[in-house]
């Protein structure tokens, strides 16, 4: 869990926790190597 400096939570990036088929634009999780929906291939992330 990440806080900030004055002790309050921080959620996580929001790109770390979903990413976008560039195909379809369904969410998926960013380990797929295959969109969920469409069966397209998810752009590596480096």
């Amino acid at each position: 869990m990440c806080s900030n400096d004055k002790g309050g939570f921080v959620p996580p990036d929001a790109n770390k926790l979903v990413a976008r088929c560039p195909a379809c634009k369904a969410f998926n999780s960013p380990k797929n190597i295959k969109c969920k929906k469409c069966g397209a291939d998810m752009p590596k992330k480096s």
